[in-house]
């Protein structure tokens, strides 16, 4: 739409114009000219201030040098229209600089009508660089890479990249303006680039996953969102393209964590059971299938805590990597059991893997935790058999492994568990043999019968297991224990019961360490019993064990003389400890 000669004389109304003419008549005449349209303002400074110049050769020829430096600033736009005397030639550097040159003498209408189109176009200039910088900082901005390609047409790929934001030349790590001007094929596999123009020539617009090279050599992966535009009639390809390393990192754990165990890295039950259905096929004859289970499991988190569990879990995932090949699919299946399909394994080969497993683990008896596995396998050897009897087979064939392989386990584990505890407070060996001869002693001289006094040795010895998870620092604190130190101790009666109970030699004292620490007036804990509601040995327990410590002092206590010892005891009988057995105790030690 054409704008007509009375809009813009409106629009250009006290628009300012800067007239520098060194002819005072000259001035005058074109000053009355214009005075009713504009304002006029004569001033040889701050050029780009003013809607228009007007200047005559002289004033030319002295701001020069202010005209050139006026024409080459990018940020702001002031035309010049350049007087000269009638008859002289215009020359082309002239016009270099200004945008208009005008014989004098001139007409009004003309003068005007020159005037006028220069001042519309500096308000033009104005408002395409408001468009023009809006454009440049979406563009440059912008979080995506956003690049310009020329569509070339049909057989033709070698385009070149007419425009590129900051974001893209940051990602690549190219110098300014060293992208410009490009062929995409210096960051963007070729191939991808054909296919990409293929999908824009058919669809218009596309959504591709490619990866961009850097110009230090690194890769990531991009996601371009693309499409064809029209600029000046001139078919280009307007990509934006989004870094998605974070994404595809996101998407990369999900899909681990979907078939994979994440604590011991190894695959899932989920993949494990997908694999089987592929796998199990006649090509892939003899199938065998192992079940294997960790011994002890259950003790190690009651005793250790589940932190601890963990690591023996990890480290039988670890010593099963070991031992199957790579084609063999190893799995967590659960809990604390691990299974293992192998294709193409025979029965014969199965046996030299079974015996592997057993000779790993033999060799981690002397560490803090020894591996002990129980294990079966069963083999599928014709295409009719199912491969769910056989799973179903190798679970039966370990179990009844695990039947003879826990109990030794199970007392390996309380045999590490005592010397940790051993090894960490004033629990020794001696004071355990000293404890269970005493007790033996007390039990005898009140007629326990024989299974009563095996109980009464092995709580001797048990007694104080669940402490082993309970820190160092507080078993040998020196001075009083906080509130929440307190609640940690008095934990271990309840660990101790869970332990011994995980074992059916240790089962038979589990109420007994449960309740060594409860008092006879029922202020003691975890459960506040009282009187003949405590079990009796554990009663026997607590009067031997607070007889020992006394006589025989700890790091932090100085030891007693026998006497104030049974004196300590008397005094607590009736509250702490049961009076009868505190009687029978004192004479026993008094008689000895």
């Amino acid at each position: 739409m054409k704008i007509g000669k009375r809009a813009i004389y409106k629009e250009n109304k006290n628009a300012t114009i800067n007239l520098l003419i060194s002819n005072q008549r000259n001035r005058k005449l074109l000053k009355d000219l214009l005075i009713n349209e504009y304002e006029i303002i004569s001033k040889t400074e701050d050029f780009d201030r003013y809607h228009l110049i007007i200047m005559d050769a002289k004033y030319y020829e002295a701001n020069k040098k202010k005209v050139k430096e006026l024409k080459n600033d990018e940020f702001s736009f002031t035309p010049v229209i350049c007087l000269q005397g009638e008859g002289r030639n215009t020359t082309q550097n002239l016009f270099e600089l200004v945008e208009d040159v005008i014989d004098l003498p001139v007409s009004k209408n003309l003068l005007l009508a020159r005037v006028n189109n220069l001042i519309h176009s500096k308000k033009l200039w104005k408002k395409n660089k408001v468009l023009k910088d809006r454009y440049e900082s979406i563009f440059n901005y912008i979080n995506d890479m956003v690049f310009l390609i020329d569509d070339l047409g049909e057989e033709n790929f070698q385009f070149k990249i007419r425009e590129a934001n900051e974001k893209l030349r940051e990602k690549l790590n190219y110098q300014q303006g060293v992208i410009k001007g490009l062929s995409p094929e210096k960051f963007m596999p070729e191939e991808d680039i054909k296919e990409l123009v293929e999908i824009i020539k058919n669809d218009g617009e596309a959504i591709f996953a490619t990866e961009f090279h850097t110009s230090k050599g690194t890769v990531f992966p991009v996601e371009i969102n693309a499409r064809r535009v029209q600029i000046y009639k001139k078919d280009q390809i307007l990509c934006a393209g989004r870094d998605i390393t974070e994404q595809k990192k996101k998407e990369e754990k999900i899909n681990y964590l979907l078939f994979h165990d994440e604590l011991t890295g190894l695959y899932n039950r989920r993949f494990l059971e997908e694999e089987i259905k592929r796998l199990d096929t006649e090509r892939q004859l003899p199938i065998c299938i192992f079940i294997i289970d960790i011994n002890g499991m259950k003790l190690v988190n009651d005793s250790y805590g589940h932190k601890t569990g963990d690591e023996l879990l990890v480290k039988t995932a670890d010593l099963l990597k070991n031992i199957f090949r790579e084609e063999d699919i190893l799995a967590r299946w659960g809990g604390d059991e691990f299974s293992v399909f192998l294709p193409q394994t025979a029965e014969t080969e199965a046996e030299k893997i079974l015996e592997r497993i057993k000779d790993k683990c033999e060799k981690t008896e002397e560490y803090k935790l020894p591996v002990s596995l129980g294990v079966g396998y069963a083999v599928k050897e014709n295409k009719e058999q199912d491969i769910s009897d056989v799973l179903n087979k190798a679970d039966r064939e370990m179990y009844k492994d695990k039947l003879i392989a826990q109990k030794s386990a199970t007392n390996k584990i309380v045999k590490s568990l005592l010397s940790s505890l051993e090894a960490k407070s004033t629990e020794t060996k001696s004071h355990t043999k000293r404890l269970e001869a005493l007790a033996i002693k007390l039990g005898k001289k009140i007629g326990l019968s024989n299974n009563q006094l095996n109980n009464l040795s092995l709580l001797a010895t048990l007694h104080d297991i669940g402490k082993v998870n309970v820190s160092e620092d507080i078993l040998n604190k020196p001075g009083d224990l906080t509130d929440n130190e307190w609640e940690i101790v008095e934990e271990h009666p309840r660990i101790g019961y869970k332990i011994a109970l995980s074992s059916v030699d240790f089962s038979s004292v589990a109420d007994e360490i449960l309740a060594h620490h409860e008092r006879w007036d029922g202020e003691g804990y975890p459960n506040g019993l009282e009187k003949d509601e405590i079990p009796l040995l554990s009663r026997i327990i607590s009067i031997v064990d607070a007889y020992d410590v006394m006589v025989n002092g700890r790091p932090y206590q100085e030891a007693l003389s026998q006497a104030e010892a049974l004196n300590e005891l008397k005094k607590c009988a009736g509250s702490q400890f049961d009076p009868e057995l505190v009687e029978k105790f004192v004479n026993m030690i008094k008689n000895n």
